[in-house]
């Protein structure tokens, strides 16, 4: 199983090579300050009695770190494309997906050398709701989406596939 979380690790594209070096490589991004925002929230509720701790204001700024470093994909998606040709990794942008499902599961299906399923096989998506917007001062917003704004400059140059209008 390949999610964006395991892109995250850095030995990971590595190891996949080592074990199927053939692999194609799927990689789905979404807005990176919506999973910023959302991978803070997320771990705020699973380290929910902790953050009311002695130690709650040290976490908070650890989920922001490791929230924004998640989000900020071009040196992920670089990681990949060293160890598998770029031709073997296709590049999927959430946004995309949720106006286009049919066209892009099309595109998928091509890309892994599939049938291509009837027309209508795709459901609504799921989770398709706004996130709330986790706590943060302005200026640390302004600055984490300042940074993931530089990133998505270098992602594009990575993956021109990528529409950052839809971010």
């Amino acid at each position: 199983e390949w999610t964006p979380r395991y892109m995250y690790d850095p030995w990971t594209p590595q190891l996949l090579r080592a074990c199927a070096p053939e692999a194609r490589v799927l990689v789905v991004l979404r807005d990176p300050w919506e999973r910023c925002l959302s991978g803070m929230a997320h771990e705020s509720r699973v380290l929910g009695r902790e953050l009311r701790g002695a130690n709650g204001d040290y976490l908070r700024l650890m989920i922001r770190g490791d929230a924004l470093r998640r989000s900020r994909y071009a040196v992920q998606l670089e990681r990949i494309v060293r160890c598998f040709d770029r031709d073997r990794v296709l590049v999927l942008q959430y946004e995309h997906c949720v106006r286009e499902p049919e066209a892009e599961l099309e595109r998928t299906f091509r890309f892994l050398g599939l049938d291509v399923p009837r027309s209508g096989a795709i459901g609504q998506p799921a989770g398709a709701g706004r996130l709330r917007d986790h706590e943060l001062p302005a200026a640390v917003a302004d600055e984490m989406r300042m940074s993931l704004a530089e990133d998505a400059a270098a992602l594009a140059r990575v993956a021109p596939e990528i529409d950052l209008e839809l971010w």
